[in-house]
């Protein structure tokens, strides 16, 4: 049984990369199947931060963004590792938004089933099968749905790449990440406290405070063991500092921590299967100096769908798939890009002069080189 199959195009993975790129071809009349294992709506709350560069690039595909905008940032602070220094870069424009990740993801959803494309969650993908002329999507319940072409965008580690020809990434340097968020009381303005130099490797966090949720997200570079305990100990210090609330830093202990490649889409031969592309977390396409996923995942998901509409045009899709990597490189590589500079060394010039302090935050917040 394939309930409105089969389909031009099926998209595996219903987070912003996934839901974006069922958007732009539902848009431009494509049949397109959005699969994800997670139910919809997705209803746990998962705090983020948006780049406003994806902003308009949301609004032009009529995603409902007013109620997912209300906390701009423009107050940010870089902080050293023991919080005894800091520097604060200035914006002439708000660099971002904190959101609810998965109230994004919803409304990309949304938006993408308005515009026509079919949407089915909460049901498990077994092994995708990638023949000559079509791609075979199972389900866990027997159901089987084809599509002439797939994108994947089912988020870092998917075990979905052996059936398309395609091997587990294996580059990128080792980090590991959490979140560790409470809820606060609301009423004062939204802020960004960035702690730098984590460890020796360059691992961050990122801090958010404000109300109605403050969250502490942590990228880890040292020992993937030591992760814990270097949590704990920072949410200490920004509960002595005035940071933090008890709450949050009585979290970290239980914060989930989940051990991932760093951004590697750069480092990758190519994001081209058989009838497939590869985009969003699943394809390393996250920003190299702030880890933020969200922008870059909306973007290759865009690129994605143009080169998706072009090949089902053309009898041999697969050469027009292969534009994709170019295409992506031509346009991304300047976002993605590790900074050219020893981060590390240039941390005590952030404290001490204002100039490198705007200039991290550009790198930070907007990707530009430092």
């Amino acid at each position: 049984m394939e309930p409105d199959g089969p389909f031009d195009v099926a998209i595996v993975g219903g987070g912003p990369a996934g839901a974006c790129a069922a958007l732009h071809l539902a848009r431009r009349g494509r049949r397109v199947l959005l699969v994800d294992r997670a139910a919809y709506p997705r209803r746990d709350a998962s705090s983020g931060w948006l780049n406003a560069r994806a902003v308009p690039m949301l609004q032009a595909l009529d995603v409902r963004l007013d109620p997912l905008l209300t906390r701009p940032f423009q107050d940010v602070t870089f902080h050293s590792a023991d919080l005894t220094r800091s520097a604060k870069p200035v914006f002439q424009q708000p660099p971002g938004y904190v959101i609810d990740r998965m109230a994004l993801s919803n409304a990309i959803v949304e938006a993408a089933r308005g515009a026509g494309a079919v949407v089915r969650c909460g049901t498990v993908v077994a092994p995708i099968q990638s023949l000559e002329h079509e791609v075979r999507v199972s389900f866990e319940d027997g159901t089987v749905s084809t599509a002439r072409l797939l994108i994947l965008a089912a988020g870092r580690g998917t075990g979905l790449l052996a059936g398309l020809g395609m091997p587990q990434p294996n580059k990128g340097q080792p980090v590991v990440s959490g979140v560790v968020e409470h809820d606060e009381s609301p009423g004062t303005p939204t802020r960004i406290d960035v702690v730098l130099g984590l460890d020796a490797e360059g691992g961050f966090a990122l801090c958010a405070g404000g109300g109605p949720r403050a969250w502490v997200a942590i990228h880890w570079l040292g020992p993937p063991d030591e992760a814990r305990t270097a949590l704990i100990e920072l949410c200490g210090r920004l509960h002595d500092s005035g940071m933090a609330s008890a709450a949050l830093a009585g979290s970290a202990a239980d914060a989930p921590l989940s051990l991932h490649p760093a951004a590697f889409a750069l480092d990758m031969d190519t994001h081209v299967g058989k009838n497939a592309l590869l985009v969003g977390d699943a394809g390393g396409f996250v920003a190299a100096a702030s880890f933020e996923g969200i922008y870059p995942a909306t973007w290759s998901a865009q690129i994605a769908a143009e080169v998706v509409h072009e090949a089902l045009d053309h009898t041999n899709a697969q050469d027009t798939l292969m534009q994709f990597e170019p295409r992506w490189r031509h346009r991304m590589a300047g976002y993605l890009r590790v900074p050219h500079t020893d981060v590390h060394f240039l941390l005590p010039l952030v404290f001490s002069n204002r100039a490198m302090a705007d200039r991290m935050g550009a790198a930070f917040f907007r990707g530009e080189n430092l």
